[in-house]
């Protein structure tokens, strides 16, 4: 029976993951320059890097504040690396960088789950990512977000397999900090997704050991200190001030945050967008995973509940720290939420599938035949 449902979930599988790449190649055709993030940030970027010569450093000047001088420069530089390799400037350049990530984030996801878990777990995950046309379309606009959230997956992964290694080595761990470190320099949002990663180790794990807790987040901060220091260089020799926080001054700031009407809003739209993401045409994924959830239970597996644990309360912190920020910072609210809160659900996206099949019961679990009981007498 277990053979089967992997045979039917495989299909399956494949003939999405077939669906999406057509789709994936065809949104390209029609619009090959991506979207608006693309033309005045990543794109503009990559063609200042690889015209500039030795006036590169021109890219991250102040000149055109609009296109976010401040941005790290990982999905950038990578685009003008594929044009150094293809010797000249084309569209496939940026295509390939969003597929790779694209498609990545994908096999990472059922790779994972498939060790970690099941492989009935995994390739239920992946269906579910392939079907958030959300997710693939975003792909296909040339954005950070998808190589973001391939850095956000591959940390909570490696976070994962260090829980159910039990944190003996560190290499796992160490792993975590490397990716960390690598989404803080794809995008901004990777040092807060640092912090609450850096917060939810030591909060998960200081109650139970808190000598394993403090050598776990040595570890990771061992793999992050090497890009930690790049950013650092970035952020004080290159970088313009960040347009957010330029806005900040003491009275704005409190005028901001002693009014009741920006929660009302920003909770507002944080309940819309959370259960609705997913949505593809025939309702949102969110409710759908919810009743799995109360159909199946919960694991009993100790090694996925404390990776979930921990990655949980990152993500949790991490959608925390950003409604801050929207309160605080942004001068244009409901014009910014509409703009920005679906892109930072989908930064989280993929982990949050992982954290939930890792959460959820597998399937070959809940079919199983319950164990035989001696009879006494």
């Amino acid at each position: 029976q277990g053979s089967r449902l992997r045979l039917v979930l495989g299909l399956g599988f494949l003939v999405t993951l077939a669906a999406a790449v057509v789709a994936f190649a065809s949104i390209l055709r029609q619009h090959p320059h991506g979207e608006w993030d693309a033309w005045m940030n990543w794109d503009l970027r990559a063609r200042m890097l690889f015209r500039g010569g030795e006036g590169w450093r021109r890219a991250f000047a102040g000149t055109f504040p609009w296109s976010h001088p401040d941005y790290p420069p990982l999905v950038a530089s990578l685009v003008a690396r594929t044009w150094l390799y293809a010797g000249g400037e084309t569209l496939a350049g940026p295509a390939l960088v969003a597929g790779t990530f694209t498609f990545a984030s994908v096999a990472l996801l059922v790779s994972a789950l498939a060790a970690l878990r099941t492989t009935s777990q995994g390739l239920l995950a992946g269906l579910v990512l392939l079907a958030t046309p959300f997710f693939l379309r975003h792909g296909t606009a040339l954005y950070a977000d998808v190589p973001l959230a391939f850095f956000f997956l591959a940390t909570l992964v490696c976070l994962a397999l260090d829980a159910r290694d039990g944190g003996g080595t560190g290499r796992f761990a160490a792993l975590a900090g490397l990716s960390a470190g690598l989404s803080i320099w794809t995008k901004n949002e990777g040092l807060l997704f640092t912090l609450a990663i850096a917060a939810g180790l030591l909060l998960t794990g200081w109650g139970a050991d808190r000598r394993a807790a403090l050598r776990r987040l040595g570890a990771f901060g061992a793999g992050l200190l090497p890009l930690l220091l790049m950013v650092a260089v970035f952020k004080v020799a290159f970088a313009q001030p960040n347009d957010l926080l330029s806005t900040l001054g003491v009275h704005r700031t409190l005028g901001r945050i002693t009014s009741p009407d920006r929660y009302v809003l920003t909770l507002r739209q944080y309940l819309d967008h959370l259960t609705s993401f997913g949505a593809n045409g025939f309702g949102s994924a969110v409710w759908v995973l919810t009743a799995y959830f109360l159909a199946l239970g919960p694991t009993r597996d100790a090694a996925a509940r404390r990776a979930t644990a921990t990655g949980a309360l990152a993500v949790a912190l991490l959608l925390a720290g950003h409604f801050v920020v929207f309160v605080s910072m942004a001068d244009e609210l409901a014009r910014l939420l509409a703009s920005s809160l679906d892109r930072l659900v989908l930064q989280v996206w993929p982990g949050m599938l992982l954290l939930y099949f890792l959460s959820v019961r597998a399937l070959e679990e809940a079919s199983a035949p319950p164990p035989a009981v001696e009879a006494r007498g």
